[in-house]
């Protein structure tokens, strides 16, 4: 068996390849965080006798669970192929588990895209009925900067002006 701290640094040369990037900030050691758009997702080495891999994503905080809310997860879950969404007290999250001792690239990747992908659009959709707060609001732009919201009155015509 292949002890936890090992695995834990192959998860970082994974994430890093992935990431294309040469530092990844650690949370506490095994565990990292990624801003994706609206969602941030976590990648967790579970320190036990088998060591897995964690990879959540809180899609959305403050919600008020209902029986419509439980109808559409269980409707998210029929969809999901690497992930599984569950409602744990006022949250709503969207996660995997892998084998960390056969964990490969494409595996890891997967199932970040997945999460990733899952907590952004589905995030924002259960948003909307269901209010509660996204991990982050909009996306930053190349500058850093968020993009103010759209003015209705930019899609009216201006006049004619030279």
């Amino acid at each position: 068996m292949v002890r936890p701290d090992v695995i834990a640094s192959h998860v970082e040369n994974l994430l890093e390849h992935m990431l294309e990037t040469d530092h990844l900030v650690t949370d506490v050691p095994g565990q990292w965080s990624v801003r994706d758009g609206t969602a941030l997702y976590t990648v967790r080495v579970k320190n036990q006798a088998s060591p897995t891999v964690e990879v959540f994503s809180i899609a959305l905080d403050g919600i008020r669970p209902t029986r419509a809310l439980y109808e559409r997860i269980n409707d998210l879950n029929l969809r999901a192929t690497h992930s599984r969404w569950f409602v744990e007290g006022n949250r709503v999250i969207v996660a995997g588990e892998l084998v960390g001792e056969t964990l490969d690239a494409e595996e890891l990747a997967s199932t970040c895209r997945e999460v990733a992908i899952s907590a952004n659009e589905e995030g924002k959709a259960l948003h909307e009925v269901f209010g509660g707060v996204l991990s982050f609001p909009a996306e930053p732009d190349a500058t850093g900067q968020v993009p103010a919201a759209a003015d209705p009155r930019d899609d009216e015509p201006t006049g004619l002006y030279l």
